[in-house]
């Protein structure tokens, strides 16, 4: 059953439209695409040979695209950050068998949320479905986001966004971060964030083979980052 992109409620079928009673929002019924794509390769996925961790194919007329975590960088340094921080809380809490709960709490939300973040960092895999009617993607066993849903139809274009932090180091010296977002651009102009990487081509690979497999005409978007690998 579809879901109201606004509100999250059931969506109930019309004779000529569909509509959610929760919210009142109105909808046009799917329309079918002209042809549908029954194999990997009729759809563009140059760019994934460029890819790791990154799984791509069909099943039950549905593209699925699924990326394995596996940051083992990320997990070591969570893991060496936990060791300090409980070492370091360990000398300044209080020692008192009255407020000896109030560690216990501390280090157990301290424990918990740290091997959460830990384990997703490891085994946690982002699946992106795309059919005629949904654009899914989701992050399990360990959601460290909500998931993202827009109705196929609605789509005009995907794009990449770049974004730049400047920070400042304890020396005081300036640094950049980039990272690259992944658009979703309705015909209501509403724009939804479907991801954020850090390498341009992973965001630009994901935005071919689903414009591909959606037969979306690829075109500028305002605010687009341009590279070569959209050359």
């Amino acid at each position: 059953m579809n879901r109201c992109a606004n509100c999250g409620g059931e969506i109930v079928e019309k004779e000529e439209y569909l509509e959610c009673p929760s919210c009142g929002c109105i909808y046009e019924k799917e329309k079918e695409r002209s042809t549908a794509k029954t194999d990997v390769s009729d759809i563009d996925v140059r760019l994934f040979s460029m890819l790791n961790n990154y799984s791509l194919f069909l099943q039950n007329n549905n593209l699925i695209i699924v990326k394995q975590w596996r940051n083992w960088l990320i997990a070591i340094g969570l893991t060496i950050a936990l060791i300090l921080i409980s070492y370091i809380l360990s000398g300044i809490l209080p020692r008192g068998d009255a407020d000896r709960w109030i560690i216990d709490i501390i280090l157990l939300l301290l424990y918990t949320t740290s091997i959460y973040a830990i384990l997703g960092s490891i085994i946690n895999k982002t699946t992106t479905i795309v059919s005629n009617t949904l654009l899914t993607v989701k992050e399990r066993p360990f959601p460290l986001s909500i998931d993202k849903q827009v109705f196929s139809e609605n789509l005009i274009q995907l794009y990449c966004k770049r974004n730049l932090f400047e920070y400042r180091d304890k020396h005081g010296n300036k640094h950049t971060r980039i990272n690259f977002e992944l658009r979703a651009l309705t015909d209501n102009h509403k724009i939804i964030k479907l991801g954020v990487f850090d390498k341009v081509v992973e965001a630009q690979a994901l935005e071919k083979v689903i414009e591909s497999f959606l037969q979306i005409e690829d075109r500028p978007v305002e605010g687009e980052y341009m590279s070569w690998t959209k050359k």
